[in-house]
This record gives structure tokens, C-alpha cells and sequence, in this order.
């Protein structure tokens, strides 16, 4: 207390401002923090999505080769097989393209789906056009028939797809639930930063303004008593070494000029031998320290009491005797100082309120548009579930 005390008003007013600058900047450093987090939970579930989005084009692909090979078949007309070669490249590039996304644990589906498509291929497809190109379009039929290779070859590609399509669907639930949760710790950072800033600030501005308007209510009593004539009173604050301090010291200089003005009344009065002039010349000098003396104390008391009721454009302007003139000084560089100081505060607290709706309307963006990205690739998986459904029937 006694090192804020002797503490100039401008160090103590800076001083809070810097204590509340730190605040808002780790506030800030928390809530970038949480932001990054959203943000990279929000791309691996993009990742995730894209993953299942690309399982779902291999399955469909698959089914596409299975239709196209018995429109063959059917018609033995060679575009069906073209048909089977491009959805076959297609349902390739759709692994492929997952597997660039997936850790190398997960590609093992992958490649047996990859393969086993192959051997169908070979043993059903390319057998099955040779069968119709020598006529026996009956035995190329029965493989893919009830009974028939055809399902034997073409089952673990659609079961590593299957597997494939699990595993997509576990990790795009960790990531979603991963993703929740940092939304919610962002969220709760951003409302705990800017509830502890506000009580900080709260806290602050609580203790500068008890910093200033106690020792300022302080001074104004003293002047009033020692204006009522009371030079009984003791100065409490006059060893400060801040502004209030040097105010507190003036006001012990008027105590101590009013009670030399009690003694040399009390000795003219016992000095009747004195000669009619010299007692004028006295009364009259007694007269004009008495008005110096209430001049420089009703000025300090308006200014003062100006700056308790919060008017920091109030200067003193009285015309002193050079006795007082450090006091008239000393009051108007401390206002001055004040008035500084709490424009810079008042100017940065707007700052504040701005950056901390920022951060929040930022935090609010991310999510939502996380969200629908999310919606969307989800409805878009959804669509092609419904097209390979539809195919395979």
C-alpha cells in the first residue's frame, strides 16, 4: 500500500491499464488457441467425409461393373463391356483416391477390394467373353447365376468395401464428437476470457478510483476545517511522495501560516503600548496574509472538489502570493495528468468491448460454416447410398 501510495497518479493509471492489456492478451492467446483446435477438428471431419463420400462411389462403381457385365450378356453388344472397363477405372480411381487420404493401417481393405475386382475380371468377365464369342452363351449365363463363380469372386471386393464403409463411419463419428468438443471449449474460453476481463476491469477501475478520490475528499476536509479555523488538525498523507502528498504538504504550510497568525494576534494584543500606526501597519499585514491565505485555500478547495465530482478540466487559475505558487503548480499538473490518462483508458476500453465481439462473432462464423460443410457432404453420402440402393435393385 505504501509503494502505491508514493506512486505517481499517472504510474498508478498506466499501471491498471497494462494489468487489464495483460488480461485481454492471454484471454486472447486462449481463445486463438481453442479457434485452432475448432478449426482442426473441422478439417478432419472434412477428411473424414470425403473418405466416406469416396467408399461410396467404389461401392457404386462396383455394382455398375456387375449391371454392365449382365447387359452384356444380354445382349452380347460389346459397348456393355466398355461400359464395365470405364466403371471399373472409376471404382479403382475412387480407392485410390482414399487411400491418399487414409493412415496406412486403414488401406488394407483397399487393396483386397482392389484385387479381388481384378480376379473377377479375369475369371468371370474375360471368360465370360470368351464363352460368347464361341457360342456358349448358356455356360457364360450360369456363372452368374444362382449357383454360379461369379458371386465367389466378386464378394470380398464387396466385403473390404463394406469394411471400408465401417471404418469410415467410426472415425467420422470421433471426429464429429471431437469437432463438438471444441466448439464447446472455444466457446466456454471465449465467455470465461470476457467475464474475467470485465471483473478485472471492474476490479481496477474500482481501485484507481478508490486510489484517487479517498486521498481527494481527504484534502477537501482538511481545507474546510483550516478555513473554518480549526489549526488543530493533522495532515494524514503529507509524506506521500505523489501529487496528494505535495497537495498535503501545502495545506500543513496554511495550518502553520494560520497558527503564526494566532500568535502575533495574541502578542499585538498584548503589546498596547504599541503606536497607532504600527498597530494599522500590523492589522494591515495581518489583513493580507489572512486574504493570500483564503484566496490559495478557496481555489485548492473548488479545484479539488471539482475533481472529486469527476470535472478533470477544472484548472486553478487564482492569482497566489509566491508562497503558494508550487501548490497552484503542483494541482494543476496532477489534473492535467488525470485528464490524459483517463481519455486513454476510456478510448481503449471501446477497443476492448470491439476486439472481445470480434473474437466471439469469429468463433460463432467458424462453427456454422463447419456445420453446414458437414450437412452438405453428409446429404451428399446420403444420395449416392440412395443411388447404389437403386442400382443394385
Amino acid at each position: 500500500m505504501k509503494f502505491t501510495e508514493n506512486m505517481p497518479v499517472g504510474r498508478k493509471l498506466f499501471s491498471a491499464f497494462a494489468l487489464v492489456l495483460v488480461a485481454i492478451a492471454v484471454m486472447g492467446a486462449v481463445v486463438v488457441t481453442n479457434l485452432l483446435a475448432l478449426q482442426s477438428a473441422g478439417e478432419a471431419r472434412s477428411t473424414e467425409n470425403a473418405m466416406t463420400q469416396a467408399t461410396g462411389q467404389a461401392e457404386f462403381y462396383l455394382a455398375r461393373q456387375e449391371n454392365a457385365y449382365r447387359g452384356y450378356l444380354l445382349s452380347q453388344d460389346p459397348y456393355y463391356i466398355e461400359r464395365l472397363d470405364a466403371h471399373r477405372a472409376k471404382f479403382i480411381a475412387a480407392l485410390e483416391e482414399e487411400r491418399a487420404g487414409l493412415s496406412a493401417d486403414r488401406t488394407a481393405p483397399i487393396d483386397r477390394a482392389i484385387k479381388a475386382n481384378a480376379e473377377w475380371y479375369k475369371n468371370v468377365v474375360q471368360v465370360g467373353q470368351v464363352l460368347v464369342r464361341e457360342g456358349r452363351l448358356e455356360e457364360a449365363e450360369n456363372m452368374v447365376g444362382r449357383e454360379g463363380v461369379a458371386d465367389t469372386y466378386i464378394a470380398p471386393a464387396e466385403e473390404a468395401v463394406d469394411e471400408l464403409k465401417a471404418a469410415n463411419d467410426a472415425a467420422l463419428v470421433v471426429t464429429r464428437d471431437a469437432q463438438e468438443r471444441a466448439t464447446k471449449h472455444a466457446m466456454l474460453a471465449v465467455m470465461i476470457g470476457l467475464v474475467s476481463v470485465l471483473l478485472l476491469s471492474l476490479a481496477v477501475g474500482f481501485g484507481v478510483t478508490r486510489a484517487i478520490v479517498r486521498p481527494t475528499l481527504s484534502m477537501i476536509g482538511y481545507m474546510q476545517k483550516l478555513m473554518a479555523g480549526d489549526t488543530s488538525i493533522q495532515i494524514v498523507g503529507a509524506d506521500r511522495k505523489d501529487e496528494f502528498g505535495k497537495m498535503g504538504q501545502a495545506i500543513v504550510a496554511f495550518r502553520d501560516a494560520a497558527v503564526e497568525k494566532i500568535r502575533i494576534e495574541a502578542e499585538a494584543a498584548s503589546t498596547r503600548s504599541m503606536s497607532e500606526t504600527e498597530r494599522l501597519a500590523n492589522e494591515a499585514e495581518k489583513a493580507r496574509i489572512a486574504e493570500e491565505d483564503r484566496v490559495a485555500m478557496t481555489a485548492l478547495a473548488d479545484g479539488l472538489a471539482a475533481m472529486s465530482n469527476g470535472d478533470l478540466t477544472h484548472r486553478f487559475t487564482a492569482e497566489v502570493a509566491p508562497r503558494a505558487e508550487q501548490l497552484k503548480t503542483d494541482f494543476n499538473t496532477a489534473i492535467a495528468q488525470l485528464q490524459q490518462a483517463m481519455g486513454v483508458i476510456l478510448g481503449n476500453v471501446a477497443g476492448i468491448r470491439s476486439g472481445a465481439g470480434e473474437i466471439s462473432q469469429a468463433a460463432d462464423d467458424l462453427s456454422r460454416r463447419t456445420e453446414q460443410q458437414a450437412a452438405s457432404l453428409e446429404e451428399t453420402a446420403a444420395a449416392l447410398d440412395e443411388i447404389t440402393a437403386t442400382v443394385n435393385k
